[in-house]
């Protein structure tokens, strides 16, 4: 859900306050180091955790490891 008007401010009539999303299915892009890219083979599970959220995880599995690294971070999405 994504608030369009923040808490205190007025809401006139037919004014949309919140937008829900349907976040069954989402998409992680993420970076690993480039020493462990060739630990992570296709479909193994993978928990997200946020700072911003805690207690809330999300559960899903590796998709896809790209073979190219990031000269800047040396790491690999």
């Amino acid at each position: 859900m994504g608030n369009l008007m923040n808490e205190g401010e007025f809401a006139p009539p037919g004014v949309p306050i919140v937008r829900i999303i349907n976040n069954s299915k989402v998409k992680i892009q993420a970076e690993v180091p480039e020493l462990y890219s060739g630990t992570l083979p296709l479909g193994i599970p993978a928990i997200v955790t946020f700072d911003a959220l805690p207690g809330d995880t999300l559960r899903g599995r590796v998709s896809f490891v790209s073979s190219a690294v990031s000269a800047a971070t040396e790491q690999c999405r």
